[in-house]
């Protein structure tokens, strides 16, 4: 990311979103999605929300820069379940960074954002490609998350959020 694609952004979203199909291959015999495909959802919307959102592709980043995002921590939680064909919606946003690390809060809704499915804290290690050594963000990163970090969040561990998450679908459906 540089100056320039910082520059032309008009509107730094918060929470970008997109909604999936949930594929049959990607489900348990149960018709339930299988636990290792969450994490496949997730990034997969992710790096399209940067893409389409923010202009930022970021295995073009990687090969311009020399350094890309690599992960380093998961923290997952399955609140409830995701079936064959439903209609999910993504949302991300960043909770967390410093100068080597970024961390993005996923959350895996039902298509109405009314029911919390999932909920990931991913934390991202800035990288030097060549080098397999942790590396600084530039300036135009720093200031980047500072225009998209959301700070609702970042007073609770992961387990409170979960717990905030599930007790807000449950409100919402009462």
């Amino acid at each position: 990311m540089d100056t320039k694609t910082l520059a032309n952004l008009p509107k730094y979203q918060v929470h970008p979103e997109s909604k999936l199909i949930v594929r049959f291959q990607d489900c348990d015999p149960f018709q339930h999605l299988n636990q290792s495909r969450y994490l496949d959802y997730f990034v997969n919307a992710r790096e399209d929300q940067l893409r389409e959102h923010y202009g930022l592709d970021i295995y073009k980043f990687a090969m311009e820069n020399g350094a890309g995002w690599m992960v380093t921590r998961n923290q997952i939680a399955y609140l409830r379940q995701v079936m064959v064909n439903e209609v999910v919606t993504i949302q991300t946003h960043v909770i967390n960074y410093d100068h080597q690390n970024v961390t993005v809060e996923m959350i895996m809704w039902d298509e109405q954002k009314v029911k919390p499915k999932a909920l990931l804290w991913a934390t991202f290690a800035f990288v030097n490609i060549l080098e397999g050594k942790r590396a600084i963000h530039s300036e135009d990163i720093m200031e980047f998350y500072s225009r998209v970090k959301w700070s609702d969040v970042i007073a609770q561990t992961f387990d409170q959020r979960v717990n905030a998450l599930y007790l807000a679908g449950k409100e919402k459906t009462t």
